[in-house]
């Protein structure tokens, strides 16, 4: 659990209630997605359907390379 800063204030919130209302309100559904058994509820044989599905489930990388530190983890790869 991360702590933010809301709106009009400079203190980060803390208060792991109001931490999980915000991440249920806001990403939630987006970190649900991908697992989200797609294959058992459609017809796998229309391509254009499976790229549209793929294509939702690349926005949680956005999210990823937010959290990781990519030039960090290039500088260690290039030094092993």
């Amino acid at each position: 659990m991360t702590s933010y800063v809301s709106e009009g204030s400079n203190k980060p919130v803390k208060d792991h209630a109001k931490i999980a209302n915000r991440y249920l309100r806001e990403k939630f559904f987006l970190d649900l997605i991908p697992w989200i058994p797609v294959v058992f509820f459609t017809d796998t044989s229309h391509e254009k359907f499976w790229r549209l599905f793929y294509l939702i489930k690349t926005v949680r990388m956005t999210y990823a390379l937010n959290i990781v530190d990519v030039p960090y983890i290039m500088d260690k790869i290039k030094k092993y």
